[in-house]
């Protein structure tokens, strides 16, 4: 957010957060700040659902809305490998529900 205080209309600022792989992950978060120009945010999910992605729109904030999801579901993820599941299994069975890929992948 810094960043907005030497714009000349920080109301215009979005950003445009990618997953990674770019090419796997369908996910983009557009984040607005404070203040932002609804219109803008609009624009930017268009821009993002016409490269073939999927947008979500958050507000600013430290980390990233997908991140409070990926922590658990990476350690469970590991806390079945330490049980015994077979990563390969983990990963199948990520991919069956419907996940661009696996979280021991």
């Amino acid at each position: 957010e810094d960043i907005r205080s030497v714009l000349q209309r920080p109301e215009r600022l979005v950003g445009i957060h990618f997953f990674n792989p770019v090419a796997k992950m369908p996910l983009v978060e557009v984040v607005t700040a404070a203040g932002g120009d609804a219109e803008v945010t609009r624009q930017a999910c268009a821009f993002v659902r016409g490269i073939d992605k999927l947008p979500l729109s958050v507000q600013s904030a430290p980390g990233f809305l997908v991140n409070a999801v990926l922590g658990p579901y990476l350690l469970e993820a590991m806390r079945c490998v330490d049980e015994g599941i077979a990563p390969e299994t983990v990963d199948e069975a990520a991919l069956a529900f419907g996940m661009p890929m696996g979280p021991i992948e």
